[in-house]
């Protein structure tokens, strides 16, 4: 059985590190460059020049034009690979603050109530059509081919984030990119959305998410394929459209990197890595991607 911060802990915690975040974060052994110069590399993504630390809002906060927002307890959890729980008791250690915890029952979902979740979002989606924000963000992407029905448009799609206290959730609305997940029978099991707003990426802590864990061997079918044909493989669905306008084959997305290593598909195929390595493209090339011989396999 897992404990807890008590919330007037954790309320205590977060208001003793208000404004004091630099010093924290230095303490836990980020460099005096990242948290005193703009445009530096991203600790998340690793653009380079894309990441500065601005404590706008005296929370630790930090920006990155590629992935967004991000608390100082955020850049504390990566930087130490800390939950949320570890990164709250090392602020604390660092104020000696005394913590005070409590036991706490986890209740599963049962896995029915994640099906029906699924399938009660899809229903509530729509094909994309032009002037939809996902039509916009797309086309944004220089995405400017035929949309793959594996791909769908919602106008009111929740968010939900958990509160500064580490115990509520905190919900709000936006419109969304819906793109149904497959297992290795064709079968929809999973949902991943893209949060949108105006046509562009929200402006929230994590845009994209997957509605429930089911994901290994799993993937977005955008398009057909012959059974005796090339099959391109991609992590994320941008790339994987992307990769398809330009080598004129299928590829699908496989959602997250380790599952390039758990897609099997169902008929023998010739792979291809859609990884956006300079490498990839040809097929002489492919035995030189490292993706490719990291990932892909036959079936």
């Amino acid at each position: 059985m897992q404990t807890r911060i008590c919330p007037e802990t954790v309320a205590l915690i977060l208001e003793r590190a208000q404004g004091n975040y630099r010093e924290i974060l230095q303490y836990a052994g980020v460099s005096e460059k990242v948290l005193h110069k703009p445009n530096q590399e991203c600790p998340w993504c690793g653009g380079e020049d894309r990441f500065s630390f601005t404590d706008k809002f005296r929370k630790g906060d930090s920006y990155c034009r590629h992935c967004g927002h991000h608390s100082g307890v955020d850049l504390l959890m990566l930087i130490r690979n800390f939950s949320y729980k570890e990164a709250l008791l090392y602020i604390a250690d660092f104020f000696s603050i005394p913590v005070e915890e409590y036991r706490a029952v986890r209740r599963r979902k049962p896995i029915q109530r994640t099906r029906d979740s699924v399938e009660r979002l899809w229903s509530s989606s729509r094909p994309i059509e032009e002037g939809d924000g996902a039509y916009l963000y797309l086309r944004s992407r220089g995405i400017l081919g035929k949309l793959p029905p594996a791909l769908r448009s919602i106008k009111s799609m929740r968010y939900s984030q958990q509160a500064e206290n580490g115990q509520d959730w905190e919900s709000s609305y936006f419109e969304g990119l819906i793109a149904e997940i497959s297992d290795m029978h064709g079968k929809r099991v999973n949902l991943h959305r893209t949060y949108l707003e105006g046509g562009r990426k929200a402006d929230v802590k994590t845009v994209k998410k997957v509605l429930s864990k089911e994901l290994s061997g799993c993937s977005i079918r955008l398009g057909e394929y012959q059974p005796d044909g090339v099959l391109g493989l991609a992590e994320g669905i941008e790339t994987a459209l992307s990769a398809s306008e330009l080598f004129k084959v299928p590829v699908w997305s496989v959602i997250a990197a380790f599952n390039f290593k758990q897609f099997v598909p169902r008929q023998k195929t010739d792979p291809f890595c859609g990884c956006g390595s300079e490498l990839c493209g040809t097929k002489r090339s492919l035995l030189r991607c490292r993706c490719f011989k990291a990932a892909v396999s036959r079936a």
